[in-house]
């Protein structure tokens, strides 16, 4: 099993389902298979102030604050479905309702995770440090024990049919 590191703001938009396709353009680990659960990690807020206050209001939009959605932490887990490739814009725009991005000025092809159903813990797994340098890590036997079954959960189903 892994872990991918996010940001809070897309930690609470992946395990609360309000997106459910993320693009990607880092390398995925060559291991990664589909479908899979992937922990879900919350990196620290962003040093920079005006990007922290905006990830600060949309923790307090849903309830949580930097001691309830801790950086350093498993808040949940999200059902990786597969790995799509956009290969024209138009499909990507299509899409926008599901990963949130603008077209911008994008290269294509885009790959994009898609996720299915997710959940947060009812606890988090707190002062867990990646055991990579990069957004995806393996996650620790130890740890994936305490995931699964996940009795400690608010499971979200997918907002799309």
């Amino acid at each position: 099993m892994y872990a991918l590191s996010l940001s809070p703001v897309e930690a609470i938009a992946y395990l609360g389902r309000f997106f459910s396709i993320l693009p990607w353009a880092e390398p995925l680990p060559r291991d990664l298979r589909c479908p899979d659960w992937i922990a879900i990690h919350s990196q620290g807020l962003a040093e920079e102030p005006a990007a922290r206050s905006h990830q600060l209001q949309v923790l307090a939009a849903f309830g949580f604050d930097s001691d309830t959605f801790p950086a350093g932490a498993i808040q949940g887990q999200a059902h990786l479905l597969a790995v799509h490739t956009y290969r024209q814009p138009v499909q990507f725009a299509r899409d926008r309702p599901r990963h949130g991005c603008p077209l911008g000025d994008r290269r294509f092809p885009v790959r994009a995770l898609i996720f299915g159903k997710a959940h947060f813990l009812t606890e988090p797994l707190y002062d867990i440090l990646p055991t990579a340098l990069n957004p995806w890590w393996p996650l620790p036997t130890h740890l994936q024990a305490a995931l699964e079954p996940s009795p400690r959960s608010r499971s979200f189903g997918s907002p799309w049919p």
